[in-house]
């Protein structure tokens, strides 16, 4: 198996090469932010960690060895599962992996990761998008906001509870059946100021991540719903600058 596994190491390290590109230690496997970061170079290293299972056979320790060895494989398909979906079936070349949905794959990841006592994913300075991974998976299928139905997949996404940073001692998640996917971020208001906050951690999305980089303009669609209990107050803010470029929504303002 070894042979198979600096194969695997190999196709990284040539790819990289090639480019002349840097690869620092907080960077984020996110598509579309470097040239050798591409659904060619995954599927050749998912190639490799295959005979590399196959060579081990039963064995088990060295079974073992070869499922860390691809853990860092699966987090970077699993970082932007939709996109190399789409790079695929665009390319028209076949999924590597398989029939395995992204459920799957992250059940996989994280077993061998527990039964070997790994209790970070990845660094804490590293801005650290696994968050985005589980959003995804919590979701189970891709939801297409409203306005990006024609859009290529790597051209949107789609940001549920998991992937803000909140007050938890005022906010919660609440079953809502009306929400894209059956849960809604709650924010009680006092009538004339929001008590609460939460605000869009951007490194935890692959697409906003990546858009910065690369200094792109963004476009945002919110939704919000509010109940209310009066006309009067502030329903909620949002902007980017709380001093001068920040919205404020009266509740007089809301439609019924």
């Amino acid at each position: 198996a070894a042979l198979h596994i600096k194969g695997y190491i190999d196709v990284f390290h040539d790819a990289i090469e090639s480019t002349g590109e840097f690869v620092y230690m907080s960077e984020q496997p996110v598509p579309g932010t470097r040239e050798w970061l591409n659904l060619d170079t995954l599927s050749r290293g998912i190639g490799h960690m295959r005979a590399a299972k196959a060579a081990v056979g039963d064995d088990p320790d060295f079974n073992r060895r070869v499922e860390i060895a691809e853990l860092p494989l699966l987090y970077v398909f699993m970082v932007g599962w939709d996109v190399w979906q789409e790079q695929a079936k665009a390319q028209g070349v076949p999924w590597p992996l398989g029939t395995e949905s992204i459920q799957q794959v992250f059940d996989r990841f994280q077993a061998v990761r527990r039964a070997n006592k790994i209790s970070l994913v990845s660094e804490a300075n590293a801005r650290d998008v696994f968050a985005s991974v589980q959003e995804r998976v919590a979701l189970g299928r891709t939801f297409v906001p409203p306005g990006c139905e024609n859009l290529p997949r790597a051209h949107w996404a789609d940001v549920q509870e998991i992937g803000f940073s909140r007050n938890t001692d005022l906010t919660r998640i609440v079953e809502d059946k009306a929400a894209s996917n059956g849960s809604a971020l709650w924010m009680p208001g006092s009538g004339t100021e929001p008590l609460s906050h939460m605000y869009k951690q951007a490194w935890r999305i692959p697409l906003v991540y990546s858009a910065v980089a690369a200094k792109k303009q963004l476009r945002v669609r919110l939704s919000v719903r509010c109940e209310l209990y009066g006309r009067e107050g502030i329903a909620f803010k949002y902007g980017f600058d709380a001093k001068n470029r920040t919205v404020a929504v009266k509740t007089a303002d809301i439609a019924d």
